[in-house]
Order: C-alpha cells, then structure tokens, then sequence
C-alpha cells in the first residue's frame, strides 16, 4: 500500500479519502476503513493533504477547490459544531437540528453573539469573525452604509436546509443592531414584542419580527423534507434612515459614519403560493399548519360559530387526520395563542381576525362536499340557457350527506348557498351554461378553495405591508429573499416546477459568483487558472433553465 490517496465515491460520506490499494495505468483500487472501491483516474483527482489536515473557514482559501474536497471540509466542520463555513462573501450553512452553544456557553444566536458582531462591525473587522449568519447580514449593513447601494440576502437550499430560521436571524441581527439596549434585552434572540404590558408599543423592527408567526401559519406546512417548510417565496425589504448624530435620533456605528441610524419601514413580497396543498396532500404530509391550528384550538364558542364540533376534527377531507400527529413536539394550542398575539400586535381588527379564520372554517367545509352521478339532469335544478341535446350525458348533483356542508361553506362566506352550488355544479360562461360531471364539479370545487385561500392569504400580506410602512422616504435598503426549498415528490405540481427553477435559477447564480469570481480574480493576479478549470466545472442544468425561461416571439 502506498502513502498517496485519491478521492473515492462513499455509500454515506459522498467522497472520502481512499488510500491506493492497487493501481494501473487506468485506475486505482481505493480503501477508506471497510469500503473498497475500484475508480477511473479520469474520474478521481489526488487528495491534496491541507484539506484533510487543516480546518478552512473560508473555502476561498482551499488549495484543492473539487467538490470531494468542499464537502470534506463542511462535514469535518459540521462534525466540530462549526455549522457555519464561509465561501467569499456567501455562507453556507448545515442545519443541526438542534440549538448550538459555542465554548463559552453561550448559545450561538444570542444577544451576547449579536453584540460580538456588532463590535466587529463597528472595528470593520469582521474578517475576524467565525463565519456566522450574523457576519453576512453585518456585510450588507456595512455595505449599504459605506457604499449608499441597496443591498439583497439571497437564502436558498433544499427543503429542511433552515432557510425560514435563517431569514428570522438576519431580521433579528439587522434590527438589533439600531435598536436601543434595554429593548434589545427583552427581545433576546428574536422574540419581538408583543404586549403593552411595559408601556412599550412594537416598533417597526418589532412589527417585522410579528409578521413571522402569521405567514407561517398560513404559508407553512409539513412536507416529507421538513415539519415547517415555506411553501410561498418571500422578498422582504427593510427600509433605514440615516440622520445626523446631533439630531439625537438613531443608532451610531463607527464605520458606518457619523449618523444615527434608524429603521424606517418594510414591506414583504410574497409569490407562488402553493395553492395546490389546501386540497390535496402526499401521504406523511400536512396541509398549512393553520387549519390543524383552528381545528385544535379554537374555544366551543367559535366551534358553534363556525360548525366545527370536536367530535369532527378528524374527519374533514382537506385536513387528513394524520396530520394531527405528524409533529410530535409542535403544540398548535401554543402556536394558536402566538399568532393571535402577532394579529393583535399588528393592530388586526379582532372582527377583521374573525372573518379570517371563518374562511379558513369555510374552506374545511367545501372540502367536505361530494359529488356524485346523475342521469341526464335529474339531479340538477339550474337553469341551463343552452340544453346538451343529449340528455344521458352524465351529470353531477351534491350528494344527500353533503347538504350541511355546503350550508355551513355559504354561512361563513356570507353567500346564497343554492348560488355557491350552482358555482361548482354548472361550467357558465358568456356563451352557454353546461353542467358539471362529478369529477369535474370536485375539480370546481377545489379550485374555489384554493382561490378563496390565495386571496385571503394576499390579504394578510396587504395588512401586514400596512402596519410595515414606510415612515417617510429612504433610499438605504436591505432586502431578504427566502426562496422555497427544491423538491422531487411523486406527484408535482406546476407550482413544483416553478419552484424548482426558480432554485436552479439561484444555483446557477452561486455557481457563477463562487467559480466566475475565482477565476477573474486569479486572472487579475495573472496566476495561471486553466489547469484547474475541470476541478470546478459544475452541471447548471443551464440548457433546461433556458428552455423554460427563454422568451417567446
């Protein structure tokens, strides 16, 4: 055996250093502890021992920038709770699962490590930091400040990889840094104000915060990757003012110059909600988590109000039962009281709360209609202005069980409940009137339910933007983009599809600035770089993202 080692494929490492058990002029034979695995040498590349040997917390800095070798080192950090690695300017980030301290006991996202950053902010000495989500909101900060440009947070990464966290730590880091210390304290890692009870009102750091438990109420659910996945995009935008320091107003940081800087406004952007999930949900999978919320939490009063007795909130078609127990440790009683706080701190009118959880209670009960098959019109009483002159067409009518569902449905939305059946019973249009079949009269229902849910959820965001804005006028901007997570189910979506190239759209872009970057800076330094083009060559599926984005004539 000899001393040099190559990588080699791993079943559960991805790559590992193998040593050289046997070589030809092709290939080698490769060991690491009980696997053994013969590979090309076309397909493989020596191990350059500084990666196995030394810990990078900057990439940028590696001898040998091959896949095998990033992924090395992410694992050995992630190994040494170092979950954090920076790469240039971008962090990539492995998700614990857990709440990580660092040596000196504290935990990694406290007020204390704010604070950390926060001075090496102020010194422009973050270089010296541990890579950290704080050091990359701290660059945009200092970014926007130095250089008057308006800054982004790109987050992106499969389902389960911790963007919605993530999201929250940058908010939380970028208010904390104009935030005054005694409300700094009492908003320690990232819980915003959400009472009255020291005379305090929620500032607009606070109000940003506040708009977390709501979105993910509605936007979130549990998928096979993740029990709080994003199933909406959010680009959130936070507004700052900068004002002289004798004005007495604002927050100064040394290397931002000699103002005060304050928070000004926000306003979130949402896109793609996955409407397709209020109707339809894979096996292990939820649908958002507010309609196990109600279903579990709401007081016998709002169940008469709404029709939703505790002896039936198993047994709606929309929300499987499954889902009740899905997330052993989540308490929707607890979430419930969380988001009412956030609607309240919001200034959501309690009447204006009402109306939303009616429709929630309302779309739970349009998916507890059924259809079913009816000769001819027989089962139908719609006034049809054109006839089909065949009347042995098929034709769909409610079916008897299905009738206080469908009064319940048209209660809550304030709706003619003969009006709401003719909605999903009879395709209208300008031209004609034709009945549904049954399968097609389901289709027509689970599409009114998933519009009526996309609009109030637009809703939610509209009032939320109001409470956010802007005081006034700003050009010093940061914005947080929290992508969806990339997925591969059984069944997808549309939505599914522009998800996923919305994220290998972003891929491409990391690809372009990690690799593009190296190589213009090296090019720069005249340090000869085409040897080393084939170690970083990387499959952007640049000819599928084309085919789906290019423009049409």
């Amino acid at each position: 055996m000899t001393d040099a080692q190559y990588w080699m494929p791993h079943d559960t490492l991805c790559y590992a250093p193998g040593d050289v058990v046997k070589r030809t002029a092709q290939a080698v034979v490769l060991r690491h502890g009980n696997q053994e695995r013969t590979v090309m040498l076309a397909d493989t590349s020596p191990v350059v021992p500084s990666t196995v040997l030394q810990d990078y917390s900057n990439l940028e800095t590696l001898e040998d920038f091959s896949e095998p070798a990033i992924l090395h080192q992410i694992r050995q950090r992630f190994l040494n709770n170092f979950i954090y690695t920076y790469v240039s300017n971008i962090v990539i980030a492995v998700n614990p699962y857990q709440l990580l301290s660092r040596k000196d006991g504290e935990t990694i996202y406290s007020t204390k490590v704010v604070q950390d950053y926060e001075q090496h902010l102020v010194k422009d000495a973050l270089d010296e930091c541990e890579p950290h989500v704080f050091g990359v909101a701290a660059r945009a900060f200092l970014g926007m400040c130095t250089t008057g440009k308006r800054q982004s947070v790109l987050i992106s990464g499969e389902s389960g990889a911790g963007k919605t966290e993530t999201t929250k730590k940058v908010l939380y880091f970028l208010s904390s840094l104009v935030r005054g210390d005694h409300r700094r304290q009492r908003s320690d890692a990232g819980s915003p104000i959400m009472d009255d009870s020291s005379g305090e009102t929620a500032t607009i750091e606070d109000k940003m915060m506040l708009s977390n438990p709501i979105l993910e109420a509605f936007g979130n659910a549990q998928t096979v990757m993740n029990d709080n996945s994003s199933r909406f995009g959010k680009w959130m935008e936070i507004f700052f003012d900068s004002v002289p320091a004798k004005q007495h107003r604002g927050k100064v940081l040394a290397s931002c110059g000699h103002n005060g800087w304050s928070m000004l406004g926000g306003a979130i952007t949402s896109y793609i909600l996955e409407k397709s999930r209020v109707t339809d949900q894979m096996v292990g999978e939820r649908n958002f988590h507010v309609f196990y919320m109600v279903l579990s939490s709401i007081s016998d009063e709002q169940r008469q109000k709404w029709f939703l007795p505790a002896t039936t909130t198993r047994q709606h078609s929309y929300v499987q039962a499954s889902g009740f127990t899905n997330i052993p440790h989540r308490d929707e009683g607890d979430e419930f009281t969380t988001m009412q706080k956030a609607f309240a701190a919001l200034k959501f009118d309690v009447r204006e709360v009402d109306d939303v959880l009616s429709i929630v209670a309302a779309i739970v009960h349009l998916g507890d209609i059924a259809f079913e098959e009816a000769a001819g019109r027989a089962g139908m009483d719609v006034h049809t202005d054109l006839r089909d002159p065949d009347d042995t067409v098929p034709t769909a009518r409610m079916t008897e069980a299905s009738n206080a569902s469908l009064h319940h449905a048209a209660t809550l939305l304030q709706v003619d409940a003969t009006h709401l059946a003719e909605t999903m019973l009879v395709h209208q249009t300008r031209l004609f009137t034709r009945p549904r079949s049954a399968d097609k009269a389901a289709s027509a229902r689970d599409a009114l339910a998933k519009d009526l849910y996309r609009r109030m959820f637009d809703h939610l965001v509209e009032h939320i933007n109001v409470q956010l804005g802007l005081e006034g006028t700003s050009r010093h901007q940061i914005g947080v983009l929290d992508i969806f997570g990339f997925e591969i189910f059984e069944h997808n979506s549309f939505e599914q599809l522009c998800i996923n190239y919305a994220n290998e759209s972003l891929q491409r872009h990391f690809n372009t600035v990690v690799t593009d970057g190296e190589r213009s800076m090296y090019k720069a330094e005249g340090v000869p770089f085409d040897h080393l083009d084939a170690s970083v060559a990387v499959d952007d599926n640049r000819i599928c993202i084309e085919l789906i984005g290019a423009s049409r004539m």
